[in-house]
């Protein structure tokens, strides 16, 4: 028996009001339906002027060779007036498809059995029909983004006389809402600086023999670690005299201990060292005895440095190392209970592979950089891009921008030299998307800022390169909730 669409809409309207539509309808609508269809889907088309509406048919083998059953897909609104009808498909069992050919070749169908003949799909009684793909492109309207598809199946035996309707309901909400035409680059310009300081460091591992703190150039490695830092040294003051406007005013050495004897003893042992090796460098380079600030001072055990190298190790027991190394306030109890592991086999491994790198000096020299002009951005790009501050960088990529280059490169650098700035980082993740279309490294560049409102709008833009576009939509999303004005505006496009 027919039903009043009416009665449908108000019972669509009651169960969408009762919160179990949405959940149930598209489960159970297959039930009251002749055929049975699978595979709904909708999907926004690039530039997202369009969407697609698909699904497939399975055609049911219990429709009477009699039978003409009309399937008219529609997609409806929430508010279930406003609405789309898309092209109906026409069923015929086996006799009805062979009248209603002749119907069309004599042109005598009445209009409810009008249609592209080529298009009308014969039905089988005695054997299981391969499901049709239907597939329809229409334009884009706002009130699509919360819509369904309603599908009517109505059906004539001889004669067109009505045997009676099905219909139902699937929720179908539109897909991504982010799109390529949303793509959008933020470059920020860091601040401007009138002092510069640039440095560089040489961690130097002359051995000494146990206890003493005599230079011996020939001892172990000695000869290779002093002549590291001979190069080490004639690069600086290379430095300090090239005309880079970089002046060398600053040199400290520090010496460190392994944790193997009483602490006191250990601080006073690496500072003996460290004087050693300082003298060394006096001695060879008179330069650096008028520099306006030297330092020279012994740190004693590092513990800071074993932590470091205990974590990538493959040490037995390396949580336990690494709590005693944590949970202890004085060297002693680390090292008494370090030494408790597995019968002392633990102590004994760090002894042989880990503390002899934990005997170092460190020389680190500092400079005071003058600001450059902008005539000479470029010479120092190309010598020394680490004398260059983080604007002067910026400088330069506007000098590239205008002169047609990709800068990709000059952002590696800044991040590179500036990476714990916020600016350099949300910069160069940018100037991966935009350059290169490199997703992948720039979700790894902004992996840092998840928190930063700014890495939203990139992030996106890297997931939706990657097809992740369901993902994209919830971080634009989130970011217009934020406050994120691009985001919002991506947003409301779409409401």
């Amino acid at each position: 028996m027919k039903r009043p669409i009416n009665f449908i809409y108000k019972s669509l309207l009651m169960l969408l009001l009762s919160g179990v539509w949405i959940s149930g309808q598209a489960q159970d609508a297959n039930n009251k339906f002749r055929h049975t269809y699978k595979n709904i889907s909708v999907s926004r088309n690039k530039g997202g002027q369009t969407i697609t509406i698909a699904f497939d048919v399975y055609p049911s083998t219990l429709i009477g060779s009699k039978e003409h059953v009309i399937v008219s897909p529609e997609y409806v609104a929430q508010d279930m007036h406003t609405r789309v009808a898309l092209s109906p498909i026409h069923f015929a069992g086996a006799n009805r498809y062979k009248i209603l050919k002749r119907k069309h070749r004599l042109g005598t169908v009445n209009p409810l059995e009008k249609c592209d003949p080529t298009k009308i799909i014969r039905l089988s009684s005695d054997k299981e029909m391969e499901p049709v793909h239907v597939e329809q492109t229409i334009p884009y309207q706002v009130w699509m983004k919360e819509a369904n598809l309603y599908i009517k199946e109505q059906s004539y035996g001889c004669a067109t006389c009505d045997l009676g309707e099905n219909d139902g309901f699937f929720p179908l909400p539109i897909g991504p809402r982010f799109s390529k035409d949303h793509y959008a680059y933020d470059f920020l310009a860091p601040k401007k600086v009138e002092t510069k300081r640039y440095a560089e460091r040489l961690d130097c591992k002359v051995n000494f023999k146990v206890g003493r703190h005599e230079l011996l150039t020939d001892f172990q490695d000695n000869a290779n670690e002093l002549r590291k830092l001979r190069s080490f040294m004639e690069r600086a003051i290379k430095l300090a005299k090239s005309g880079l406007g970089a002046t060398l005013d600053k040199i400290e050495v520090v010496g460190y201990a392994s944790p193997e004897s009483p602490a006191d003893y250990n601080q006073k042992l690496s500072e003996r060292r460290a004087v050693v090796l300082a003298d060394y460098v006096r001695n060879i380079y008179p330069e650096v005895r008028n520099i306006a600030s030297s330092s020279v001072e012994g740190a004693g055990e590092d513990w800071a440095g074993l932590r470091r190298l205990v974590e990538t190790s493959n040490v037995e027991d390396k949580d336990k190392v690494l709590s005693a190394i944590d949970g202890y306030s004085t060297d002693t109890e680390r090292e008494a209970q370090i030494k408790s592991l597995r019968n002392g086999s633990v102590y004994q491994f760090l002894l042989t592979n880990l503390y002899p790198s934990l005997r170092r000096t460190t020389f680190s020299m500092g400079y005071e950089v003058r600001p450059y002009t902008v005539q000479e951005l470029p010479k120092i790009f190309d010598k020394n891009p680490a004398l260059m501050s983080h604007y002067e960088l910026s400088q330069l990529i506007e000098i590239w921008v205008k002169e047609g280059k990709n800068p990709l490169k000059i952002y590696a650098e800044a991040y590179k030299l500036y990476g714990d700035d916020p600016i350099a980082v949300l910069n160069y993740a940018n100037a991966l998307l935009k350059y290169e279309s490199n997703a992948a490294k720039a979700l790894e560049v902004l992996a840092g800022l998840s928190d930063d409102l700014r890495a939203q709008y990139p992030k996106a833009i890297a997931l939706h390169i990657q097809g992740n576009e369901e993902e994209a939509d919830a971080v634009i999303e989130a970011a217009a909730k934020r406050g994120d004005k691009r985001a919002m505006q991506v947003f409301q496009e779409n409401k």
